[in-house]
């Protein structure tokens, strides 16, 4: 479908079919908070800095979605995931009310399939926080900081 509504003519070529299929349908869970926007975090300053922030909420082309599809289907190849290093530790983290990563389920597939692959995987989600965890309530916020630094710690001992 994508490659199909991407003229190689255009350079940049929009369609609201294709957002809505992707981004439009994150913020379904989140029609109370009365914002498109939403879905990136429950905590109000965060979504009004995000909404007015000139370079954020922007349209994506077509173009990007054909990209990102194909790169997404390149970084599962067992190929690609082999040349990972096996001595370092990933960690993964979300909200656990991400749309983007199907709350939480797509990330608990990718250390899955990581894992199949030999590599150390530490995967956290955060409760009660949506995509953008890093721009939560203080609670939520603190927490991953804090996960973050005991992981990196380990990382260096």
């Amino acid at each position: 479908i994508l490659t199909s509504l991407f003229n190689k003519k255009d350079k940049i070529v929009y369609s609201s079919f294709v957002l809505k299929l992707s981004t439009g349908s994150f913020n379904k869970k989140f029609k109370q908070d009365d914002d498109k926007f939403g879905w990136l975090s429950s905590k109000k300053d965060s979504v009004l800095a995000y909404k007015n922030d000139p370079f954020c909420g922007k349209d994506f082309p077509v173009n990007y979605f054909n990209s990102l599809s194909k790169m997404m289907v390149e970084a599962s190849k067992s190929k690609n995931i082999n040349l990972i290093n096996k001595n370092i530790q990933i960690f993964l983290y979300s909200g656990k009310l991400d749309p983007v990563n199907n709350y939480h389920k797509s990330l608990v597939s990718l250390a899955k399939l990581y894992r199949k692959h030999n590599l150390n995987v530490v995967l956290k989600s955060y409760f009660g926080a949506r995509h953008e965890v890093h721009n939560e309530v203080d609670s939520i916020k603190f927490e991953l900081y804090e996960d973050i630094r005991n992981f990196l710690k380990e990382e260096v001992k």
